[in-house]
């Protein structure tokens, strides 16, 4: 593959290659989450009935929540003004924390195969080295 030649993953997958570094998008970046407003209210409610996990809210998330319109807003407008087909997005639902697992290493698993990645050539001269 030629620097800076575009991989198309397909089934979700993507990204490019640019200086021997791969670049996929995910939102936000890997692992891309993206909750419901319902899942965001039951995190949100186990944090206060979980004197364990007081430390996990925040004053600011009440007030935030009030805004969710505003968020979902920015997010979709992020996500088209910046998607391209050399790296599109993939926003992977996350209420279920196993299915955004499965979602972003299937993503991360076609975007490699189809990029098949192959060992640079050896230097030469290998053959006649002998470590002593």
């Amino acid at each position: 593959m030629d620097e800076g030649q575009v991989v198309d993953g397909g089934h979700g997958a993507g990204g490019y290659r640019l200086a021997g570094r791969v670049r996929s998008n995910a939102w936000p970046p890997i692992p891309p989450l993206h909750i419901s407003k319902d899942e965001q209210r039951a995190r949100l409610q186990s944090r206060l009935d979980d004197p364990a996990k007081h430390w996990k809210f925040g004053a600011g998330d009440l007030e935030e929540r009030k805004r969710w319109p505003d968020h979902q807003r920015a997010f979709r407008d992020t996500l088209t003004a910046t998607s391209t087909a050399a790296a599109p997005w993939y926003v992977v639902p996350a209420d279920r924390k196993w299915y955004h697992d499965w979602a972003i290493l299937t993503i991360l698993a076609r975007t490699l195969e189809n990029m098949d990645p192959q060992h640079p050539p050896a230097p030469e001269g290998l053959t006649d080295v002998a470590i002593v």
